[in-house]
């Protein structure tokens, strides 16, 4: 009913406007200005595999790859039995199980990721995981998850970087409590020979060094850093002089 028809009662009519009359055409719905072939199909091939587009399931196939009659790529360079463009993991080690995506079924932490998605391979047995195989334990609640914290007894509260370390610094040397050995001493960030506190001038342990801000009672100034034993040293001799007027 309404259809165009020649002498012969055959259609006429051209969906695809390749010039091929629909009731001769294979392939209806050609792209628009694709060349075709005698029975409207495509024979645009732009991977050069040997077969055209209108019929190859696996379009982007590797210049000079030998194919199937699909015109996808027979290679499989990790012998795992999936063809190289089905192979959602190309690199799979020799011998090792997949399944039908060419992917490892091994899971060697038992998490319920596979190895070779699992960005956390080593998850203590039983712990719950995300969906990459990374545990969402969390034990000193600092945010940061156990696998990728740093630093795993931080405190309750204090805060963190990301690594889930402290960034406090209680005595300012620019080395935070978590990893500054004298974390109350300003002047060591480890014990060295004589301990936190404590000056290792001379070769000597003892002196314990004073700070002395100059000019006293201001709000600004500089730091003289002096051992213990030479400030007795200078009262010592101050006390002589007197003596000896």
């Amino acid at each position: 009913a309404g259809e165009q028809v020649d002498a012969d009662g055959c259609s006429i009519e051209d969906d695809d406007g390749d010039g091929v009359f629909n009731q001769k055409d294979w392939c209806l719905k050609t792209p628009a200005g694709a060349p075709v072939d005698v029975h409207g199909c495509s024979t645009l091939d732009e991977d050069n595999d040997g077969l055209t587009d209108e019929f190859d399931l696996c379009l982007g196939t590797t210049a000079g790859a030998p194919v199937d009659e699909f015109g996808c790529s027979t290679l499989d360079p990790d012998s795992d039995g999936v063809k190289d463009q089905q192979d959602w993991c190309q690199n799979t080690p020799a011998g090792v199980p997949v399944d039908e995506h060419g992917c490892s079924t091994l899971d060697a932490d038992g998490d319920g990721v596979t190895d070779q998605v699992d960005w956390c391979p080593d998850t203590p047995a039983g712990a719950p995981v995300d969906e990459l195989g990374c545990s969402t334990l969390d034990a000193d609640g600092d945010g940061v998850t156990d696998q990728h914290d740093w630093c795993a007894n931080t405190p309750a509260g204090v805060p963190v970087d990301e690594h889930g370390c402290s960034t406090t610094d209680s005595d300012g040397d620019g080395s935070t409590d978590q990893i500054d050995q004298c974390p109350d001493d300003p002047l060591k960030t480890e014990p060295g020979r004589c301990g936190c506190g404590l000056s290792d001038v001379a070769g000597k342990c003892g002196y314990k060094p004073i700070i002395f801000t100059w000019p006293p009672n201001c709000g600004f100034g500089f730091a003289v850093l002096m051992p213990v034993g030479l400030v007795g040293l200078f009262v010592q001799r101050a006390g002589r002089r007197r003596r000896h007027r």
